[in-house]
């Protein structure tokens, strides 16, 4: 028996977006960018520390606190894009409710499978 499938769609209006919710979903994306910030800032310092190696009369001390530097730049963007995107996504989304209630909110429009 051939069954003919129906799509149906609807149109739903997004009124109101929960702040603490966005603000935690904002905050993982900030993790990942923290976190490729921090790899870059890795790989900087190790180039930065592999370069004064090279150089006579380079203090070991310097060559540490570079390869230290590295591992420090990681840790600092990966609290800053957490806690930057946990805000701002918390931001956006209070924004966005008190401008949903001036213009009816967001309409979007989903199929039924």
């Amino acid at each position: 028996m051939n069954a003919v499938l129906r799509m149906t769609s609807k149109r739903l209006t997004i009124h109101h977006v929960d702040p603490l919710m966005l603000g935690k979903v904002n905050a993982i994306f900030g993790f990942v960018m923290g976190l490729l910030m921090g790899i870059l800032s890795l790989l900087t310092s190790g180039i930065v520390s592999g370069y004064l190696q090279t150089l006579s009369g380079t203090p070991i001390d310097l060559i540490e606190k570079t390869q230290q530097l590295g591992f420090i730049g990681l840790l600092f963007f990966l609290v800053l894009g957490i806690v930057t995107g946990f805000i701002s996504g918390a931001l956006v989304a209070l924004v966005y409710n008190a401008v949903a209630k001036m213009v009816g909110g967001l309409k979007i429009e989903v199929e039924d499978d």
